[in-house]
Formats: structure tokens, sequence, C-alpha cells
């Protein structure tokens, strides 16, 4: 019989710039299943010290609580990563389909699907989608990244009813990682851009090989500061009011 001592260990992470009650109810779920499985610890790190102004736009904010929850994990004995932004609605079966991707699909970052609230427009539905299209199908075997799969009308409702998609990338909203990729791949940002970490870490984990898998089922919320909850399956309004590739 496995006992506590020998079950891998997990990070389950929240960057709280501004935690959501809908995001806690889910991380307090996730750590519920967790548990059985996991030896599992809870870390919502607050860097909220640097100024926020419309220079850097929280830029160096999100990039150190990043930094420290890399830290926690490289210094301790964690094999993988869970991280959950403060804003994002997660359906009670995240943990499961996180964990089917990494150890059934050879994931070495598993996401879920939803919707970037910064490339929404005022009287829009939603912004695009957080998974990247990848440009060939070996992780780092070209440069570029591409986009968001909801770019590509003509294969977006086929891709979506394949569901388990790999992809280039799928930010930081809600990943599972394996702990080499954080070994390998530092946070960082551009002094001379407002772009915030994640960005530059799906481009940095992609040239570093590392084999992200997206599972377009798992359907998460993005809540805007509004109070409104974005949802992947607003994307159609998105092509109408911006245009995609036809």
């Amino acid at each position: 019989m496995e006992t506590d001592h020998n079950k891998p260990r997990l990070l389950i992470s929240c960057p709280t710039y501004r935690l959501e009650p809908e995001t806690w109810a889910g991380i307090y779920v996730l750590w519920a299943k967790a548990k059985e499985q996991f030896r599992v610890d809870i870390y919502l790190p607050g860097n909220n010290k640097d100024e926020v102004d419309l220079e850097t736009k929280g830029v160096k904010n999100h990039l150190g609580n990043y930094n420290l929850i890399r830290d926690l994990v490289l210094g301790g004995d964690y094999a993988y990563w869970l991280n959950v932004e403060s804003d994002m609605i997660l359906p009670d079966n995240t943990f499961d389909k996180l964990t089917n991707l990494i150890f059934n699909h050879k994931a070495d970052i598993a996401t879920g699907h939803y919707v970037f609230r910064n490339w929404r427009k005022p009287g829009e539905g939603s912004g695009a989608s957080n998974v990247f299209a990848r440009l060939c199908e070996e992780p780092g075997g070209v440069k570029n990244i591409g986009q968001p799969i909801s770019l590509y009308r003509q294969f977006y409702q086929e891709w979506l009813d394949r569901e388990i998609f790999p992809c280039s990338g799928g930010a930081l909203g809600c990943i599972m990682v394996k702990r080499w990729v954080l070994d390998k791949v530092p946070f960082r940002i551009r002094e001379d851009k407002v772009i915030h970490c994640d960005t530059f870490w799906m481009d940095d984990t992609w040239t570093a090989k590392a084999n992200c898998v997206a599972d377009l089922s798992l359907v998460l919320g993005h809540k805007d500061t509004d109070g409104t909850i974005l949802w992947p399956n607003y994307v159609e309004q998105w092509y109408t009011n911006n245009g995609g590739n036809v």
C-alpha cells in the first residue's frame, strides 16, 4: 500500500493580484482531488509591491510572482506544478483532465481552453483562444509558435471536436507542468516591451521542446474586471468583429 511519503509532490499555485471567489472554490476542488494522488501544497504569492502604473501595467509584479513560484518548486522536491490564475473559473473535472494529459498523452505542459481578456474589445463577447496552433508537429521544430486556434476559422470546429490537441503553448491561466520544464525555462520579460512573462515563457518552452497539449473539452471561464465571465464559445463573435483566417 502506497504511503503519503511515496506519493509524488505537487505544488498548486495562484498568484493573487485579485483572487475571485469562484477561482478559490475551484482551487479547493483541485486540492481535494489532488491529495488522493499527490502530496500537495498550495501557494498564493502576492508580490504586488512594485507600483502598477500605465507604463508597466503590472508586468513586473506578474513576473515577480512567477519567480517566487519557480523558486519554491525548484527549491523543494516537487515533481509537478499546477497553476491557476486568480480570475479563472474551473469546472470540477479540471484536475482529472490535466492529469490525463500528463500521464496518458505525454504532455510536459497540460492546459485547458479559455479566452484572453486583453484581446477583447469593447462590446465583444470574448477575445482569442489561449491555445496556439503548432506550425510543425515536433516541439521547437520551427521558431514561431503560431497563432491562437480561434484565428483558424476553417479548422477551428474540427479541432474542438478532436478535444486532445497538441499545441505550441497555452499561456499560464490553468496549466500542469513537469518539473524539468521549470528547471530548464525561467520566466522573463523584456524591459523595452509591456508584455507579461507568459508570452515569453510560451516561446521559450516551445524552443526547449516541451510537449504542450491542450484538452479543448476542458472549457474554462475567464472573469473580466467588470465581472463578465468570458467563455470560448463566444469566439464566433470575435470572428465577426475582427476576422480570422478564412
